[in-house]
């Protein structure tokens, strides 16, 4: 009887996990590009068809599925200090456009020492950001985006997980609400 019931929790857990894989946002899409594992090293359900950051070649930069949008960033010695994350239907001052794990060859993640690194720049680059726009942000040409290349979060650093985001921002434009780089 134990074995029996053993086996069921683990065919439970099997398809558990399987749903998971096949649709970790709950969104219904389908992409089987992103599995658990790419939830827990990026903290964020992603995907990589039909984004922008993911056709940077060698980057293996992917995009979140939902959006990601934060208050102001507080870098202390190229060092994310400080910085909220926030419902994007709130007001925020930045959203992130694309996510990507740290290259091997930054050895420590501090904000310049990414902004500096070839592929970081491609993937934080104003080309993928203007192709990553969604509805509204559509009207927002190239000289209007501020880019920041933001390390791993205090959250990223006390989970273990080594990535980057490229955010955005429109400066002068307060009280942005809703998402310029996901779906509504």
């Amino acid at each position: 009887m134990a074995l029996v019931a053993a086996f069921a929790l683990l065919a439970g857990v099997y398809f558990v996990i399987r749903g998971t894989d096949r649709d970790p946002g709950g969104s219904g899409s389908g992409d089987t590009s992103q599995g658990v594992d790419d939830t827990i090293k990026y903290g964020v359900p992603t995907f990589t068809e039909g984004c922008p950051a993911a056709d940077v070649a060698g980057a293996e930069a992917r995009c979140t599925k939902r959006a990601q949008c934060w208050s102001g960033i507080l870098l202390i010695q190229g060092q994310l200090s400080s910085i909220r994350e926030l419902p994007c239907a709130e007001g925020h001052v930045f959203e992130t456009f694309a996510i990507a794990a740290v290259p091997p060859a930054v050895v420590d993640p501090y904000q310049d020492a990414l902004a500096e690194d070839p592929s970081v720049r491609k993937v934080c680059s104003v080309r993928t950001l203007l192709d990553s726009r969604n509805g509204d942000a559509s009207r927002y040409g190239e000289t209007d985006w501020s880019i920041e290349v933001l390390p791993p979060t205090p959250e990223d650093r006390a989970r273990g997980r080594d990535i980057y985001r490229c955010v955005a921002t429109l400066p002068g434009v307060e009280g942005i609400t809703g998402s310029m780089f996901r779906p509504r």
